[in-house]
């Protein structure tokens, strides 16, 4: 079996013809400002893969899904970024029977039209102020008035729904809750401005998302008990959702770092035991996040596994760290100089260290779950 090609036989499975359309078009149209990729998953059902069946969806799992990240990462680093920030949204909100009708029927749009989510907030540690989006948050008859803005925000042009966190004053006026919020992306007063300076990831639309007198109504907003804020839906949400994150991010930027290394086995470059050790690095990576996965799918997410996938997602994020190092080296200057792609595809991959949560935040919480000191 040829590196790779379990991921993109997954793919090629679950969302035919998909892998061979991303190759025959040009690495650096699919990275730019205009990337075609996003209308092209629109229409390849792809958008579906974890919506569940009730809802019209393919209703497929944590692993099936990161075998379709890591490919699709591996062709169009951008779409990959996109889609973590779709799915882990996508499989979280529709997770829980959290939401009334109106919010079910805009979850369906992603079967019938290959609608994308958009992600506004941003992960981190199960019970805390996760919610990162400078916006806020007014009651009003009937829902919440938000203002602000929430910076970047990936597919912020392509959007079709956005979830979002939020802290929303309570009843008397004295404290905060958290909430988490879903809207359409045509709601009156969210607008967009430039944002993304760099030349990297460049098509994944991460630009500022701008909230302006944004009307929430009450049904679809999801607040934290008022009295009891470590427990309730909100916080097996938010476990669940980080969860998913973490292993969805980590399997498209390995996807990245795996593009990189199969162009150092096609050309045959260094020596071959070390070409396979770089492999067995990033198909050790690989396992973990499957073992991973395959606990997402029978386990409850409960604050432990969070932990657990704290830990898998910075073991991935080292192995990428020290294969794409040494891939770059075996493959020479000239190959970095003259191919756009090679330099593209390293300076790509390094985005997970900069997805929350951070490695340095995450130390003191992974030192108190190991030592047996967690709350």
């Amino acid at each position: 079996m040829a590196f790779m090609q379990r991921e993109r036989e997954a793919l090629d499975r679950l969302v035919p013809g998909l892998d061979e359309e991303l190759r025959q078009i040009a690495f650096e149209q699919l990275e730019s400002p205009d990337n075609p990729a996003i209308e092209i998953f629109k229409k390849s059902g792809g958008a579906a893969l974890l919506l569940p069946e009730r809802l019209g969806g393919m209703g497929k799992g944590p692993l099936e899904a990161v075998r379709v990240h890591r490919a699709i990462g591996s062709r169009a680093p951008s779409l990959g970024v996109i889609l973590v920030m779709h799915n882990f949204s996508l499989a979280g909100f529709t997770k829980f029977h959290v939401w009334g009708a109106v919010g079910e029927k805009m979850f369906c749009r992603v079967a019938e039209t290959g609608a994308l989510i958009a992600s506004g907030f941003a992960e981190g540690r199960p019970g805390s102020h996760i919610l990162k989006a400078a916006v806020t948050v007014e009651r009003c008859e009937g829902g919440y008035i938000l203002n602000g803005s929430k910076k970047p925000c990936t597919l912020s042009e392509s959007m079709d729904i956005l979830t979002a966190g939020i802290n929303v004053p309570t009843a008397d006026g004295t404290g905060w809750r958290r909430a988490m919020i879903v809207l359409p992306a045509t709601t009156e007063g969210l607008s967009t401005q430039s944002y993304w300076k760099i030349p990297v990831l460049n098509g994944t639309e991460s630009n500022e998302l701008l909230f302006k007198n944004v009307y929430v109504p009450d049904e679809m907003v999801l607040l934290a008990d008022e009295h009891k804020d470590d427990v309730g839906a909100l916080n097996d949400l938010e476990t669940y959702l980080m969860i998913w994150f973490q292993l969805l991010a980590s399997a498209s930027y390995l996807g990245i770092a795996s593009a990189l290394l199969e162009r150092v086995l096609q050309a045959s470059r260094g020596e071959p035991g070390e070409r396979v050790n770089l492999a067995i690095e990033q198909e050790n990576a690989m396992t973990a996040l499957e073992g991973l996965a395959m606990r997402l799918a029978t386990e409850r997410a409960t604050e432990a596994l969070c932990m657990d996938s704290y830990m898998v997602r910075f073991a991935v994020q080292r192995a990428i760290e020290r294969t794409v190092s040494r891939a770059l080296e075996l493959l020479g200057g000239m190959a970095f100089v003259e191919g756009q792609a090679i330099s593209y595809l390293h300076n790509a991959c390094m985005g997970l260290s900069f997805h929350p949560v951070g490695r340095y935040a995450a130390t003191p919480l992974l030192c108190d779950y190991l030592s047996g000191n967690a709350a």
